[in-house]
């Protein structure tokens, strides 16, 4: 028998309320103003803070503007466990 449902397990997981319907950047823009200086991320090279990490993620944001990137276009990275995967994301 074929069953079809529009309710995939994330739209059930946010329907429920197990995580919010926001973007990442809303989500590091709430802590930065919370604290800058707290620590984001950590890898074995070092760490990020908050500040830090939004700052990076403005100045990648504003170089693939630069490079013809726009909304809706899909940009595909590929890092080993550092911060800067997280600042990419």
């Amino acid at each position: 028998m074929f069953f079809e449902t529009t309710l995939t397990t994330a739209r059930i997981g946010a329907s429920r309320g197990f995580w919010a319907d926001r973007r990442l950047q809303e989500f590091l823009d709430e802590a930065v103003l919370e604290d800058p200086t707290r620590t984001a991320t950590v890898d074995a090279r070092g760490r990020l803070t908050f500040g830090e990490l939004a700052e990076q993620t403005d100045l990648v944001a504003s170089a693939l503007l630069d490079l013809g990137v726009r909304p809706g276009d899909v940009v595909g990275a590929q890092l080993p466990n550092w911060n800067e995967f997280v600042v990419l994301m």
